[in-house]
C-alpha cells in the first residue's frame, strides 16, 4: 500500500471519529428539536435518525467543520419538517376526529389549561413552534436560536413574536370553547 492511500485511510478514519463525537455530542439536542417540531417521540426518534443517516452521507459537502452542530440541526429540523408534511393529512383528519368526539369533563382545570396549550401548539406553523419550543423549554438565548436552526436573529425574533401572538390568540380561543 502506498503512502497516499495510507493517509486517505487515516483521513477516513478521523473523519469517522469526528462524527461519531458530533452525534455523540448532539444526540439529545436534536432529538429534542425534533420532538418539539413532530410532537411524538416515535416519530422524533425517526427523524433524528433519518438525519444522521443524511448527516453522515453529506458530511464531505461540510464547508465549516466549526459550524458542524448547526449543520446538523438544520438537517435535523429539515428531516422533522418532512416528516411534518408526510404527516400532515393524517394530523389534520386525527384533529377533526378528535373535536368530534364526544365531550368530556375535566376534573380539574389544570388539565384543561394544559391540553388548551398543547392544542395552541399544535397550531402554529412549524418554524414558529421550534422558536417557541427552544426559546421557553430549551431556554435559549435568540442569539443561540439562530446559531442552532441557521437564520438570522432578525428572522428568530419575528418568528418568535408571531408565534407567541398566535399562540395567545389560539390559546383564548381554545379556552373559550372549554367553558
Amino acid at each position: 500500500m502506498d503512502e497516499a492511500a495510507r493517509d486517505r485511510i487515516a483521513i477516513s478514519r478521523d473523519e469517522d471519529q469526528a462524527f461519531e463525537r458530533l452525534i455523540a455530542d448532539q444526540l439529545d439536542a436534536s432529538f429534542r428539536v425534533a420532538v418539539a417540531i413532530l410532537g411524538d417521540r416515535d416519530e422524533a426518534h425517526d427523524a433524528t435518525q433519518e438525519a444522521f443517516i443524511a448527516a453522515w452521507r453529506e458530511m464531505p459537502r461540510l464547508r465549516d467543520p466549526a459550524r458542524a452542530t448547526a449543520w446538523l440541526h438544520r438537517i435535523t429540523i429539515n428531516a422533522s419538517i418532512s416528516r411534518l408534511r408526510r404527516r400532515a393529512r393524517d394530523r389534520k383528519a386525527n384533529e377533526i376526529v378528535g373535536r368530534l368526539a364526544p365531550d368530556r369533563l375535566p376534573e380539574d382545570e389544570a388539565i384543561v389549561r394544559r391540553e388548551s396549550l398543547r392544542a395552541a401548539l399544535w397550531q402554529l406553523k412549524p418554524e414558529h413552534r421550534l422558536v417557541v419550543f427552544l426559546r421557553y423549554y430549551e431556554d435559549l438565548t435568540v442569539e443561540q436560536i439562530s446559531r442552532r436552526i441557521g437564520v438570522r436573529e432578525g428572522t428568530v425574533k419575528s418568528r418568535l413574536h408571531y408565534g407567541i401572538e398566535r399562540l395567545r390568540h389560539a390559546y383564548d380561543g381554545d379556552l373559550e370553547q372549554t367553558r
